[in-house]
């Protein structure tokens, strides 16, 4: 009966193992999650940041494009760095909001 148990701890244990392997090789290849930020946020901080014609915005990790766009749409410049995953999406979200004159890098 306790080598049974044993058994089952020790497969239950190798099964952890296996599964904390895989979820950390998914954060090395691919990175943290993308978890964007509220709109109702990105509007704040422009207002707050005052950002005009004059102004280059520099979003890292710009996820989606929506700090980039709304930046933008003030006469910034924006530029933005992100994972090559999102950059195709993101460049055509931005040149489907008119926003041309941004620029978009990826990493």
């Amino acid at each position: 009966m306790a080598m049974l148990f044993l058994d089952i701890l020790l497969q239950f244990l190798a099964l952890i193992l296996v599964l904390v392997g895989f979820m950390f090789m998914f954060i090395i290849f691919l990175g943290p999650p993308f978890v964007p930020t509220p709109l109702s946020i990105i509007k704040e901080l422009i207002q707050i940041a005052n950002i005009s014609k004059k102004d280059v915005v520099i979003d890292l990790g710009s996820g989606d494009g929506r700090m980039l766009i709304y930046a933008a749409r003030q006469g910034a410049i924006a530029k933005g760095c992100h994972k090559p995953v999102l950059f195709s999406m993101v460049a055509n979200r931005l040149k489907g909001q008119g926003v041309r004159g941004s620029l978009l890098l990826p990493l």
